[in-house]
């Protein structure tokens, strides 16, 4: 073999040291692209929706809070217009409260800034419970009052209705529809009743507040008080019926020039009754 050949032998085995390492990052490399390309291929092939609905922690982390029982009609006022709390915790579970005894006995608050958003609402809390407390007291005594107010109207309607059955009222001759209402002599005198009652009816709140024992008339009980008092303000419809009758048989005898005989039998006492009226009427 000349030099010329051994030295171009030397060459080629000089190059083929120089390439088996390229060779050999190129196997190395060849696999780790052949894993990108598998895995860039799985993220193009999409999701399903089952598996993005497992993906949603938010909704599994909420945590459903007992409410309290055995509330009575006021706690039950208050809670209900309660404003909802919301606090996470450490678990990383989301608690949605009224009241910081709805909290599990072992919670954790996820940090020191949450513990202190959540005192001071808890304070707002505690402001806004007595707040409803008053607004549930102010209902309810004006619930009772309005009750009080309504019976007490019922009660007086059934007493002027009683009264003008026993004609001691008259009976309203226009209806309360009417402009001209307030103008019936019927109305007018209800009015002025009504108006003594609760004249009345105050006097023995004050008498009561002094010391004295409690007094409370109703329309009944006022007509006949205010009628002892102002004898010449109420003329009973049977009064005026009597007084009417005892005219018309008055003027019917005087016409007729009655002699001393039907004097003596047909004379009205003292002690003469409507009935007894009506027939001397009759035998007119």
């Amino acid at each position: 073999m000349s030099a010329t050949d051994e030295a171009v032998d030397q060459a080629l085995e000089g190059l083929d040291e120089d390439l088996n390492p390229i060779e050999d990052v190129e196997e190395e490399i060849k696999p780790e692209e052949s894993e990108e390309s598998e895995d860039e291929s799985e993220e193009d092939e999409g999701y399903v929706i089952d598996e993005d609905e497992e993906e949603e922690p938010a909704e599994e982390q909420k945590t459903e809070v007992k409410q309290p029982t055995n509330l009575n009609e006021e706690q039950q006022f208050i809670y209900d217009n309660l404003p909802t709390m919301s606090i996470s915790g450490k678990d990383g579970k989301l608690y949605n409260i009224k009241v910081p005894g709805e909290l599990p006995s072992d919670f954790e608050f996820a940090n020191e800034r949450d513990r202190i958003d959540f005192t001071a609402a808890v304070t707002r809390q505690e402001i806004k419970a007595g707040e409803l407390q008053n607004s549930y007291k102010n209902q309810q005594l004006q619930k009772t009052s309005q009750e009080f107010t309504d019976r007490e109207n019922k009660a007086i309607v059934d007493d002027i209705a009683e009264l003008q059955k026993a004609g001691e009222i008259p009976k309203f001759k226009l209806q309360p529809t009417d402009k001209d209402f307030d103008s019936d002599p019927a109305a007018q005198l209800v009015d002025e009743i009504i108006d003594f009652m609760n004249h009345k009816n105050q006097q023995y709140l004050e008498r009561s507040q002094a010391g004295q024992s409690y007094r409370h008339i109703g329309f009944e009980d006022a007509y006949y008080q205010y009628k002892r008092e102002n004898p010449e303000k109420v003329r009973s419809e049977r009064q005026r019926e009597e007084d009417s009758q005892r005219l018309n048989v008055g003027r019917q005898i005087g016409s007729r020039g009655a002699n001393s005989e039907d004097t003596k039998l047909n004379i009205a006492t003292s002690g003469t009754t409507t009935r007894d009226l009506y027939a001397m009427i009759d035998n007119l």
